[in-house]
Order: structure tokens, then C-alpha cells, then sequence
């Protein structure tokens, strides 16, 4: 009796292993040509994970010319009043609405091929992902596109939104016990929805899908990025609002949108006693447009905390940017805060500081959560943002 008790033991003791195995060996599998970004837990609190998110960088021709020296581009100027927004914050991620296919002459609007020198900058700035699910990613064609991805490969930034056909397009951030997944779609590319198989298209099933990967790779946190709306349109569209109330349907945690060149505001929706931080639109962060507002927009900064078994939007705001142009000896263009406006008062009409300053009071938006504290609700205007503080 004891001999075959012992059997048994042994047998169910197989059986468990052999379960479990397959259950690792399906997480590895899962795991297999994902972009997974570890993040140092001495940068902050290990119950913490902080991102930002910068709106469209347009490469246009004037812009261009104006950071070149001796033949080569050099746009670290270009963002120097606001590279302490990039500081302290665990990852970055931007967007630049171009190609980079050195193949290609560079161009700007409306074929944008940018010059590598960007490339430069952006890990000046600790951007660690780059966004290239946008309209412009086959301005130059798929040359173009492939280029681009071997271009960030070799320079170590990751891609997200577009990869190549064995690649998941989407990002994993590990912190502590924080593992966020980044997902990115757009709403098609100029010339034609092609390539499929490298480009994320907005499409709900297919969200949905990776949406269920990343929950199965063991992501805790969902952000999904939106390259949607109707250009130089302040208004949200319907179809953009019943969209992103399907993607927090499905489990996800906080939304950031671009596209529509001008700012669009921000908003936190509560659903199973959970807050999810939206922006419907960035704006730019940079360029040489000049339709109204589309000097204006916004940054993007999301806090993930742990607590309790549990991850939860610790904090989020949408900081207001503005693109400054002038002229000296030739045409000088800055990304700088709008805050920082009276700094730069000398290069600005008056008329146009009042114009910013209401514009970046209707978008700017923050939200914090303290779980420390008995459960209040504060939402009060301190100029230029709305704070939304829950505790």
C-alpha cells in the first residue's frame, strides 16, 4: 500500500511539474520579440514608475535650416529651455511625424524625411521610445520605413506603433512590481493603409487582442497612444470619444492622443473605482505650422503607483507647451513652457501671451492621488491647469 501511495505521489508530482513547465514555457513564448525596457529602481521609488509623453514633432524645411552648422543638423537647441521636463522622469517617449531614410534627400512638409541628427537629440533628451505609427511614416515610402527602424535599432531607441512582421509593436516597462505595457495604433498613413504587418492600424480587435498579450505576459498598467482626429479641430469627435471608451472597456489604464496639431483637453474617467487619464490631443510639440493654436500644446506625464497588491494612477498631467519663433540673424525656434512665457515676453505680442495663456488654461490638466488619506474629492482651477486632486 505504501509502494503504491509513493506511485501516486510521484505520478501527481509529474503531472504538476510538466503543468507548470508549460505554463512558463507559454509565458517565454509570449515574451519572445517583445520590446521589454528594465528600468533601474534606484532612479526613483520602486513603487513608482514615471513616463512622459511629448505631442508631434514636425520636421519642416525652415526648421531645418535653422539648426544646421557646416552641413550637419544639430536641433539640441531647439528644445534647451525644456529639457528639464525630460529630467526625473523614468522613460520618455515622443513622437517625430517623419521618416528618417538617408537614402532620401531631406525634406519637410509634405513628404517629411528627417535628417539622423534628430536621432541625436532625442537620446540627449533620455527619449527611450519613439512613437512611429503616425500618417508620415511612409512619406518616403516602405524604404523609408525600413530605414527608420534601422536607423532607431542602431541608435538603441525602441520603436513602438511600427516594427517589423515578426516584432510586436508594443513596449513593455518593467519597474519593481510595476510592468506596464505600451501599446500604439493610427488612424492610417498618407498614400494608403499598407504594409499591415509593420504599421498598427486602429482597429478594435486587434487592440483588443494585444491588449490580451500584454495582460498575459504578466503587465499590470495598460497605456495605449492614439494617432487620431480631424486636423486643426480643438473639438473632440464623437467617433474618437466612443473609440477610447472601447479601449477603457477593455481594461485599459490611460490614453494619450495626437494627431490634430492643436491641443485638446484632458479628463480623468472613473470606471470600477479606478481613474484613467485621457488626452485627446497633445498638440505639438514642435514645428513651423501656422494655423491657428498650433503653436500651442501639451505635455503628457503619467505616475504609476503600487500599493496593496495593486497598480494605480498615482498622478497625471498635461503641461502646456509653446512653440516660440523669432528672428536674429536668421529664424530661431524654441520648445519652452508656457509658464515661461514672461521669459520670452520681448519676442511675443502681448495679444498673443493672452491668447496662449487662456488657450493653455483650457488644456492644462493635473490629477494626483494620495491613498494615504481618508477618501476626499477636490477639483479646483489654479491657473494655468485644472487640478483634480483625489485622497
Amino acid at each position: 500500500m505504501r509502494r503504491r501511495n509513493i506511485y501516486v505521489l510521484i505520478v501527481a508530482l509529474s503531472l504538476i511539474n510538466i503543468f507548470y513547465n508549460s505554463k512558463v514555457v507559454q509565458a517565454i513564448n509570449n515574451e519572445i520579440n517583445q520590446s521589454i525596457i528594465v528600468i533601474d529602481k534606484k532612479l526613483q521609488q520602486e513603487e513608482e514608475l514615471s513616463i512622459m509623453f511629448t505631442g508631434d514633432i514636425l520636421m519642416h524645411d525652415s526648421m531645418m535650416e535653422s539648426v544646421k552648422e557646416n552641413g550637419e543638423y544639430k536641433f539640441d537647441d531647439l528644445f534647451k529651455e525644456i529639457k528639464g521636463e525630460f529630467e526625473g522622469n523614468d522613460i520618455n517617449i515622443s513622437n517625430i511625424e517623419s521618416g528618417i531614410n538617408e537614402e532620401r534627400p531631406v525634406s519637410g512638409y509634405p513628404c517629411f524625411n528627417a535628417p539622423k541628427g534628430i536621432l541625436d537629440t532625442m537620446k540627449n533628451l533620455k527619449v527611450k521610445v519613439l512613437i512611429n505609427s503616425h500618417n508620415h511614416i511612409l512619406d518616403t515610402g516602405y524604404q523609408g520605413l525600413t530605414n527608420t527602424l534601422k536607423k532607431l535599432e542602431e541608435s538603441g531607441i525602441k520603436t513602438l506603433g511600427a516594427g517589423y512582421p515578426e516584432n510586436k509593436k508594443s513596449i513593455v516597462l518593467n519597474k519593481g512590481k510595476i510592468k506596464a505595457g505600451v501599446m500604439a495604433y493610427t488612424y492610417g498613413v498618407n498614400g494608403g493603409n499598407k504594409y499591415k504587418d509593420y504599421i498598427n492600424y486602429i482597429d478594435k480587435e486587434n487592440i483588443k487582442k494585444e491588449i490580451k498579450h500584454l495582460k498575459g505576459v504578466g503587465c499590470n498598467y495598460l497605456i495605449v497612444y492614439l494617432h487620431i482626429g480631424t486636423e486643426y479641430k480643438l473639438e473632440i469627435e464623437t467617433y474618437q470619444k466612443e473609440l477610447i471608451d472601447f479601449i477603457i472597456n477593455q481594461g485599459v489604464d490611460a490614453v494619450v492622443c495626437s494627431h490634430p496639431h492643436v491641443p485638446r483637453k484632458s479628463e480623468i474617467i472613473k470606471i470600477d473605482n479606478k481613474a484613467v487619464y485621457v488626452n485627446y490631443g497633445m498638440g505639438n510639440f514642435i514645428s513651423n505650422q501656422n494655423y491657428k493654436y498650433t503653436d500651442i500644446g501639451t505635455i503628457s506625464k503619467i505616475k504609476i503607483g503600487y500599493s496593496e497588491g495593486k497598480t494605480f494612477l498615482k498622478s497625471a498631467s498635461s503641461i502646456p507647451v509653446y512653440r516660440l519663433r523669432y528672428e536674429e540673424e536668421k529664424k530661431i525656434y524654441r520648445a519652452i513652457l508656457v509658464r515661461d512665457l514672461d521669459k520670452f515676453k520681448e519676442h511675443i505680442y502681448t495679444e498673443d501671451i493672452k491668447i496662449i495663456k487662456k488657450v493653455a488654461n483650457d488644456v492644462g490638466f493635473k490629477y494626483t492621488c494620495d491613498k494615504t488619506k481618508s477618501s476626499l474629492k477636490i477639483l479646483k482651477n489654479i491657473a494655468p491647469c485644472w487640478e483634480y486632486t483625489e485622497v
